[in-house]
């Protein structure tokens, strides 16, 4: 079996504020799921069991940093084929950082780990084909003699996505003014809720799928399903850096504030309002994204000047 490259673990809370190069120190975290942590200038490792021994924070703790507890990517198994089923659970589990930028993978290996999260035998003939589907994406390399290999983020391509996504959602501001319901309103602001009794737990992954659910419920409100089909297959760049600025509880809660100025602005009618909000809202991330670089450069292209 290939070896892979240290990996984020996901049913962990990681101490926030902890000084880089902290040269060693225990912690205790007295959570739902109790976890003796230990931190080192090298890395992080976890002495609970069922952790995969893969499973290790960057070689340094960067910030203030929020992980989750007893939190992984969901499997799908809905689809209409096990190849789907396949490539939707490892989508999730890249784009959430369950499997990082230069994580190695074999056909052998995840067909093993699909057996067990599918609950039936699964064949590396689907997983070729799922490498297939994510490689189109951007999302892995498929080497020959090598491996299929998580590619980075690839910061352009996330610009771009971002740029999309933006230009969707201004266009269908307009639409929910028009179209959106009280109950339509009630909804939205009972996502906003949940969104928030999630990070009070620190279940940032959590957050990151009512936060979709929140803007793609828009979509549908404003009747462009095809716009929501559209990015969800070309954001997946953006996401990955949607999902490590969940990693700083201060971004989540600049991000709900933000959630509960465009509803405001959406139901009292006030379009330009609610487009300016929204702008604010998907370029914030622009400002982040230097940090985010200078932070974990590995796991990043290299942009172009």
């Amino acid at each position: 079996m290939l070896s892979s490259r240290p990996e984020y673990p996901t049913n962990v809370i990681c101490i926030p504020q902890v000084p880089m190069g902290c040269p060693c120190a225990q912690k205790r975290y007295a959570g739902p799921v109790q976890k003796w942590i230990r931190i080192r200038e090298h890395g992080f490792t976890c002495a609970a069991s069922g952790l995969d021994s893969s499973f290790t924070l960057p070689n340094k703790i960067r910030g203030n940093i929020v992980m989750m507890n007893g939190q992984r990517a969901p499997v799908v198994k809905d689809r209409h084929t096990m190849q789907e089923n396949i490539y939707a659970t490892l989508r999730g589990q890249i784009c959430w950082l369950e499997r990082a930028p230069g994580s190695i993978m074999s056909a052998s290996e995840i067909a093993a780990s699909m057996t067990i999260l599918m609950e039936r035998t699964v064949s590396r003939t689907p997983v070729r084909e799922a490498f297939l589907q994510l490689e189109k994406e951007g999302l892995v390399s498929m080497m020959p003699q090598y491996g299929t290999v998580v590619t980075k983020i690839d910061r352009e391509r996330a610009k771009e996505e971002r740029q999309l996504r933006y230009l969707l959602e201004l266009e269908n501001i307009n639409s929910v003014v028009e179209r959106a319901t009280e109950d339509d309103y009630r909804q939205l602001r009972e996502l906003i809720e949940q969104q928030e009794k999630m990070i009070e737990q620190y279940l940032n992954l959590q957050y990151f799928a009512l936060d979709d659910k929140f803007h793609h419920d828009q979509f549908l409100i404003g009747g462009h399903p095809l716009f929501l089909e559209i990015l969800k297959t070309r954001n997946s760049h953006y996401d990955r850096m949607r999902t490590m600025t969940t990693w700083d509880i201060n971004n989540v809660k600049n991000s709900i504030r933000q959630h509960v100025e465009l509803v405001n602005a959406l139901e009292k009618k006030k379009a330009e309002e609610a487009k300016q909000i929204l702008q604010d809202h998907l370029c914030k991330l622009m400002d982040e994204e230097g940090d985010l670089f200078r932070q974990y450069p590995e796991y990043f292209t290299v942009l172009q000047s």
